[in-house]
C-alpha cells in the first residue's frame, strides 16, 4: 500500500473503535436457530466458515478487518471498496444457509452487516470530505 498522507485523527481512531466494538457485539448476539437451539453470532459468522457451514461468510470478516486497518493508515479508497466487498460477501455468503437457520430474523446478522456497512459508508463521508477541501483550496488560488 502506498504511505498515507498523515496519522488518523482522533475522531476516525473512535469511529474504528466503534465499528470495531458494534462487529464485536454483533459476534455475541443471537444470530439462528439450529437444531430448535440458539447460535451466537461467532458460531456461525467466524466459526461457521472454518467448519464449513458459513464458508462463504468468513471472507467478508477479513474484507472488514483489511477496511478497518486502511481506514486507520489513511486508505480511504480501500477502506470503501474493502466495506462494500464485505457487504456483498456478507449477503452472498449467508444465502445457503439463512433458510435453514432463519438469520435474517435475528440481530446480530444484522449488526454484523450493519459494522460493514459503516465501514463503507464512513470511508466514503471521509473522501468527500477530501474532496471538499480541495476543491475550495482550487478556489482560493
Amino acid at each position: 500500500m502506498a504511505r498515507p498522507k498523515s496519522l488518523p485523527d482522533k475522531t476516525t481512531q473512535r469511529v474504528a473503535l466503534t465499528l470495531f466494538m458494534s462487529y464485536l457485539i454483533s459476534l455475541l448476539l443471537p444470530v439462528g436457530l439450529e437444531h430448535a437451539a440458539f447460535k451466537q453470532g461467532y458460531e456461525f459468522f467466524i466459526l461457521g466458515g472454518v467448519l464449513q457451514l458459513g464458508l462463504h461468510m468468513l471472507p467478508a470478516n477479513i474484507f472488514f478487518l483489511l477496511g478497518l486497518q486502511a481506514m486507520l493508515e489513511g486508505h480511504r479508497t480501500i477502506g470503501l471498496v474493502c466495506g462494500i466487498l464485505a457487504i456483498v460477501i456478507g449477503i452472498w455468503g449467508a444465502l445457503p444457509i439463512a433458510e435453514q437457520t432463519s438469520m435474517y430474523q435475528f440481530p446480530a446478522f444484522w449488526s454484523w452487516l450493519g459494522s460493514f456497512g459503516l465501514l463503507a459508508l464512513w470511508s466514503f463521508s471521509q473522501i468527500a470530505a477530501d474532496r471538499s477541501k480541495r476543491n475550495r483550496r482550487r478556489r482560493r488560488h
